[in-house]
């Protein structure tokens, strides 16, 4: 599955900005979700064609206390780390009393106490990243005429001490003159400077902040689809009746086990919702008879558990003497009717027999 390489690992912000018209949900679709929220009357509208033609809703910012904004997270440190802000924007009027138009903040207007703040200029002739030191603003502009009631893509990015622009895909230049961003604790905000300066007028579509990473080094063809996100399925059919009604479908990752997505259901088809960026996965399906066995636990005559690895051990256990388990898991046997001891219970579990049935062996990549 092609895609984006960075999103699991690096992608910290994902807003599409897609929805019903006039709605005030912007969900983030990196793999931690953030809780984004609508300020003033900033809203998604359908009326607008987005970047691609499409009509699943933009972001509408009017000029006039409309942002969006996300509450503090390390995720936004960037300081001196390579990182990736695009997006694509469309202004619609003058910039409100003559100020800039806001794309991007975090902190306030003051340096000693501010972070960063991505605008364009009053007169649509330039874009401009300006990074505080903590003592003052830094400010780097790439000169580039914005025609109103047209959409642009824009990326900036930074790697070591060179910042690079581009729109449209097209290489802007580079700028040497950064500095060691500010930490701060404000909260990070989508067209507004500091709360109330600077708004945005106008429309914005598939907002990105990729840490850690400069996307681009040179000029590239600009997106022609939404940005990829993996919030992905795995989808299957049991293909025989196990001893259960209700069952629990789970991926894990390939590489070490790791359960990445789980879903309990009735009947016989399931949807396992998961995140990861192509990676590889195992999907396995249990009848939902008992939970997974806990260290210091007390457990009841017949009671069920499951291994904590359903990869490696595919089976479930029966209690055969109640009392408490130990501080370590059992080795557990993997012949029917085999027999173990779990603290200073001899003969604790029996294996009843296999109960995680394989859809397939894997690895499957979702898509």
């Amino acid at each position: 599955m092609a895609g984006d390489p960075y999103w699991y690992d690096n992608v910290k912000l994902l807003l599409p900005m897609t929805g019903a018209n006039n709605s005030t949900t912007f969900t983030d679709l990196e793999r931690v979700p953030k809780a984004v929220i609508a300020n003033g009357g900033a809203k998604i509208v359908t009326g607008v064609a987005d970047p691609f033609g499409g009509s699943d809703g933009v972001a509408y910012f009017d000029g006039s206390g409309d942002y969006l904004s996300s509450a503090n997270s390390s995720d936004y440190n960037i300081q001196a780390a390579p990182f990736t802000i695009d997006f694509f924007m469309m202004l619609t009027g003058n910039a409100p009393s003559g100020g800039a138009y806001t794309i991007f903040s975090k902190g306030t207007g003051l340096a000693s106490i501010g972070s960063l703040w991505l605008y364009v200029s009053a007169s649509r002739g330039s874009v401009t990243l300006a990074l505080s030191n903590g003592s003052a603003f830094i400010y780097s502009s790439w000169t580039y005429t914005f025609l109103l009631n047209t959409f642009y893509f824009i990326e900036i990015n930074r790697i070591g001490s060179v910042l690079r622009c581009f729109i449209n895909g097209e290489f802007m230049g580079e700028k040497s003159n950064y500095a060691t961003i500010n930490t701060v604790t404000a909260e990070l905000q989508i067209g507004m400077f500091a709360s109330s300066q600077h708004p945005f007028l106008g429309y914005m579509s598939n907002f990105r902040l990729t840490n850690g990473v400069a996307r681009h080094t040179a000029s590239f063809t600009k997106p022609d689809a939404p940005f990829p996100n993996y919030n992905a399925q795995l989808i299957g059919t049991l293909d025989e009746t196990l001893a259960a009604t209700t069952f629990v479908a789970e991926a894990h990752h390939a590489s070490d086990g790791v359960l990445s997505g789980r879903k309990v259901f009735t009947g016989s088809s399931f949807a396992v919702d998961i995140k990861t960026p192509e990676k590889a996965h195992y999907l396995t399906v249990k009848p939902d008879m008992g939970t997974n066995w806990q260290a210091s636990t007390a457990y009841a005559l017949d009671q069920k558990v499951f291994p904590s690895n359903h990869v490696a051990t595919p089976y479930y256990y029966k209690r055969l003497i109640a009392g408490t388990s130990g501080s370590t898991e059992p080795t557990w046997p993997t012949t029917p009717g085999g027999k173990c001891d779990d603290g200073s219970v001899t003969d604790a579990w029996e294996m009843v027999e296999r109960l995680v049935q394989p859809i397939t062996h894997g690895p499957l990549i979702p898509s």
